[in-house]
């Protein structure tokens, strides 16, 4: 018996690999050899799973008929031998819903909540809800597809809640990854739906739910964790004034499912419930592309915050979370009406949540900061790496021929910085030349440092580049994200956005260190395995250091990275950053900063100050709007 059981439990996994890899003709063999093995064992319950787990592998393989035949036979075994048919009715109403007949789907999966619910098994129920409210939703029942899915999203949020604070990010992950359709389906159904108060209201919720599973992470959990996740839409409410609003951006995906619409969902001091505006659907970007003669900026701009303004007149402070490709977007600089920029007539807070405004930060008084600039991306055994000392770049990413050249006015930024700093009394640590290694940031760990700037070299590859990247320009420490909907991806997708320390040329040259940890590249992915808690703000001067790849509504680059340490307020850039304009520009802020302003407004104040630098030099948005603050208060 111990042997037949070995085998079966061998040839499960297998035919499970076979599954994972898309090869379900092996899948199928495998499992019937396993169906030999168990009918001798004459053992019903698992010869019954087993009808059902290779019903699903012919309906993965396109045989609808044998699968209807083996869920009907589990279903049948299982009534006869008084084991539990939910799985089984739940499996065959998926073979039905597959062969394009809905209303036995919907009958079926009905049957397995009935039985789950009898028997009490949430974990069965849980998962024929899911199957159902879709069901209903393709079917139109909205109402129903309602009701189904809300039942199941409470639950869910009410279990998870109490046990949160004690799970990793990837444990987490795998979490969201189990559930993550659901809350993107519910988003579906209330934008069809007559999107009442209730409705509305449960959607803000689940949205605050789900942002809290993805984005708090096991360094900034504390005991207050569980109530984090217990976070409404009214207690955000109760921190808005009378003239502030927030805002959580929605996409949901249109009919032919290629293209996103989006939407805003708005609350106010004294709302009822948060109110759903639409914005616009991308297909309707992508015409006015082509026939509206205005930049994509202006044309933006009026798509996303016109129809907000027109219901929130005499709103001055606006509270926003971005979604989807908002993330990539400097949205709080484009113009509702062509004009002036929201940023010039409101004032604008960018957040990683909307939740971020209940939390009580108090004005932070920096104690000591840590400064990068002027790195030397060569170091003296490296001299004969990809690019020329004497050159240097103008833009801070790299070079078109491959190697990262020298950023001179990177030095004179961290020094007039430094300076600055230190009229106030507050302690600074310089790291330039070849003692900016990466080793020298990670032992800012644990340091409780109030303010880390970073001038240098940063960049973000796209996932469909990393393989050509990693060719030519010989960037090894890319990883691949071979299957997109992996769960737990992110420590690969943190590989993807990074910045260049001291010696980073040593890479792109291949030229061997003797510590791989230490090769001049920080990546996201080690910087969110540092402990960065008290760290208030950090300014991350340099290319592309707001982008990242984009996956359960957030942002998986060096933010994340930041993030996930424990760092507040982020000023990053979307796109690349020239290296004269960015010193003029950082220099200003600190001058404002230290000057008591607060970090929004000292942001904001210094890119005025640089459009009308030499007679409007760095007028053009390219040389301003790049760079962006996350989660500014105070």
């Amino acid at each position: 018996l111990w042997i037949d059981t070995d085998k079966s439990y061998f040839l499960q996994t297998l035919a499970r690999i076979y599954k994972g890899q898309g090869n379900f003709e092996d899948a199928i063999k495998t499992e019937l050899e396993n169906g030999k093995i168990l009918k001798n064992m004459e053992d019903n319950q698992l010869y019954a799973f087993h009808l059902m787990t290779l019903s699903e592998y012919y309906l993965s393989n396109g045989q609808q008929q044998e699968a209807l035949v083996c869920a009907e036979q589990s279903i049948l075994l299982s009534n006869d031998n008084k084991i539990s048919p939910a799985f089984p009715k739940l499996q065959l109403a998926v073979v039905c819903f597959q062969a394009g007949d809905t209303v036995k789907a919907i009958r079926y999966a009905e049957e397995s909540v009935t039985v789950s619910n009898t028997l009490g098994n949430n974990e069965s129920k849980i998962a024929a809800q899911s199957v159902l409210s879709y069901f209903y939703w393709k079917n139109r029942q909205l109402d129903k597809a309602e009701s189904c899915l809300s039942e199941e999203l409470d639950y869910l949020k009410s279990s998870i809640s109490n046990v949160v604070a004690k799970m990793t990010t990837e444990q987490k992950q795998r979490l969201w990854g189990k559930y993550e359709h659901n809350f993107l389906l519910y988003r579906n159904i209330i934008e069809k739906s007559d999107r009442n108060a209730t409705l509305l209201s449960k959607l803000y919720d689940y949205i605050l739910f789900s942002k809290s599973l993805l984005l708090d992470t096991e360094i900034q959990q504390d005991a207050n964790s569980v109530s984090k996740f217990k976070v409404k839409w009214n207690d955000i409410q109760q921190h808005l004034s009378n003239d502030a609003i927030a805002i959580e951006f929605i996409s949901t995906p249109e009919d032919e499912g290629y293209y996103n619409t989006y939407h805003a969902l708005v609350i106010d001091k004294h709302s009822s419930s948060p109110r759903m505006i639409t914005l616009f659907s991308e297909t309707k970007l992508e015409e006015l592309k082509k026939t509206d003669t205005r930049t994509i900026r202006d044309i933006v701009g009026e798509l996303i915050w016109k129809p907000i303004l027109v219901q929130y007149p005499t709103v001055k402070d606006i509270y926003f979370s971005p979604d989807g490709g908002l993330h990539m977007l400097p949205i709080e600089y484009y113009s509702a009406d062509g004009t002036n920029g929201m940023f010039e007539n409101y004032n604008m807070y960018r957040l990683s949540s909307t939740k971020e405004l209940i939390r009580e930060i108090g004005v932070q008084h920096p104690k000591s900061a840590v400064l990068y600039g002027g790195l030397d991306y060569n170091l003296k055994e490296n001299t004969s790496g990809a690019n020329s000392s004497e050159m240097s770049s103008l833009w801070r990413g790299i070079a078109e021929r491959g190697g990262f050249d020298p950023l001179f006015n990177t030095a004179l930024e961290a020094q007039e910085i430094k300076d600055l700093l230190t009229d106030k009394n507050i302690s600074s640590t310089l790291y330039s030349g070849e003692i900016g290694t990466e080793e020298s940031f990670r032992n800012l760990s644990g340091q409780k440092h109030s303010i880390i700037h970073l001038a240098t070299h940063g960049m973000y590859i796209n996932p469909d580049d990393v393989d050509t990247k990693k060719n030519e320009n010989n960037l090894d420490f890319l990883e691949s994200l071979v299957n997109v909907n992996d769960p737990v991806k992110e420590d690969i997708t943190l590989t993807h956005s990074f910045l260049v320390m001291a010696g980073g040329n040593s890479v792109i040259s291949k030229k061997p260190v003797s510590d791989t940890k230490n090769d001049g590249i920080l990546t996201s992915k080690e910087i969110s395995q540092l402990d960065l808690r008290g760290l208030d703000l950090v300014v991350l001067s340099a290319c592309e250091s707001a982008l990242g790849d984009i996956y359960n509504g957030g942002v998986y680059g060096l933010q994340r990275g930041f993030k996930k340490a424990g760092a507040n307020t982020i000023v990053m850039s979307l796109g690349k950053v020239d290296d004269e304009a960015t010193r003029i520009l950082m220099v200003e802020f600190y001058r404002n900063l230290m000057d008591g302003k607060t970090k929004r407004q000292s942001l904001q104040d210094a890119q005025q100050y640089l459009r009308k630098v030499d007679n409007g030099k760095y007028d053009n948005p390219k040389y301003w709007a790049s760079f962006i603050m996350l989660d500014g208060f105070n």
